[in-house]
């Protein structure tokens, strides 16, 4: 059985809110032939998938198999947690 290895994605695995680069797809690369890759984000998905698009495209990874994104919605009146949401991708 692969282990399974996760990553957040800003400041991580890209810059924030930018695109993933040619060497951290190249530093993927690398480790998927010895485990399965995997990404954990409190960014929603349309945001992840602007990120990681290069990596699924150019760089073939197979992260789109492992992404859990933690999406929260906070009241700004009393600061409490109104909206939860987990989506696996």
């Amino acid at each position: 059985m692969r282990k399974i290895v996760l990553f957040d994605m800003d400041g991580t695995l890209t810059k924030p809110r930018k695109e993933i680069e040619p060497d951290m797809i190249r530093t993927l690369r690398s480790l998927e032939k010895e485990y399965e890759i995997g990404i954990v984000t409190g960014s929603d998905f349309e945001y992840i998938k602007q990120q990681i698009e290069p990596a699924l495209d150019i760089g073939g990874l197979r992260l789109s198999n492992y992404i859990y994104s933690l999406a929260t919605v906070l009241n700004n009146t009393s600061g409490a947690i109104t909206n939860l949401s987990v989506f696996i991708q």
